[in-house]
């Protein structure tokens, strides 16, 4: 839903009562002042400002989106919004807290201060707009006054930093791969050459051992002692015929000491 226009908008403060012909009374607000609307809105109850709606329900927000009046002739006037007559003046007071009103002429109080009115929306964007500017030309200027070569400096530190990251992640990188290749080849040098040699060197062992074995392994002479003979020895007589006598076995004598 958008905005409302008059005689929908922000109520008018009379010190008195309302034009009755006019206006219809939303009630006392302070000191002898009251809150009146034009003639075809009707005054919200129980709210903290006064507002001039179609109906009994609230309609602050819609009004809210484009400050006025519900009188085009009004003078609104920024203290939680609120009307004055063309040519009085708005004012605020802390007796009581944040009370408005309107008067003719000369401020009668020193607590009364003074309210700069606001004669149109319009102010309201123009004096939007102005801030947003002078916020953005501030901006602006502070960035212009940083001087070219702090930024070409800061620049060229980013890049020298960035490069420098990135040499050291290169050469990093080169030295990881080598002592990877280098554990590599010590692994399969110990696997593929040295198991080898180890098992050759084994096997020579193996072979120079096994004469050895032999030669221990072989069981001595065995010396046979039969004893005397069983006849005895005679000599031949003178014309024996040595051809017809029966041969006898010839034995080798043990070492002494062993019968």
């Amino acid at each position: 839903m958008g905005s409302l226009n008059p005689p929908y908008g922000y109520a008018i403060r009379r010190n008195g009562s309302c034009v009755t012909e006019s206006e219809v009374t939303c009630g006392p607000t302070w000191g002898g002042f009251n809150a009146c609307c034009p003639h075809g809105s009707v005054c919200p109850q129980d709210l903290s400002n006064d507002v001039c709606c179609p109906s009994t329900q609230d309609c602050t927000d819609r009004i809210a989106l484009s400050p006025h009046c519900a009188n085009d002739t009004w003078t609104l006037f920024y203290h939680d919004y609120f009307c004055c007559a063309s040519g009085q003046t708005g004012f605020w007071t802390d007796n009581p807290k944040n009370a408005v009103g309107c008067t003719t002429g000369a401020l009668s109080d020193s607590n009364y201060t003074p309210l700069t009115p606001i004669t149109s929306t319009s102010a309201l964007t123009s004096s939007t707009q102005t801030a947003t500017t002078t916020s953005t030309a501030t901006t602006s200027s502070l960035f212009n006054s940083i001087p070219p070569s702090a930024t070409s400096t800061s620049a060229s530190n980013s890049t020298n930093s960035s490069s420098n990251n990135h040499t050291g992640a290169i050469a990093g990188g080169v030295v990881g791969g080598v002592a990877g290749i280098v554990l590599i080849l010590g692994a399969l040098w110990y696997f593929f050459i040295y198991r080898r040699r180890q098992t050759q060197q084994q096997q020579q062992q193996q072979q120079q051992q096994q004469p050895q074995q032999l030669e221990t392994q072989q069981p001595p002479l065995a010396h046979e002692y039969f004893g005397p003979p069983k006849t005895p020895l005679t000599e031949l007589s003178a014309g024996a015929d040595v051809s017809r006598m029966k041969p006898q076995p010839i034995y080798e004598l043990p070492p002494a000491g062993e019968h």
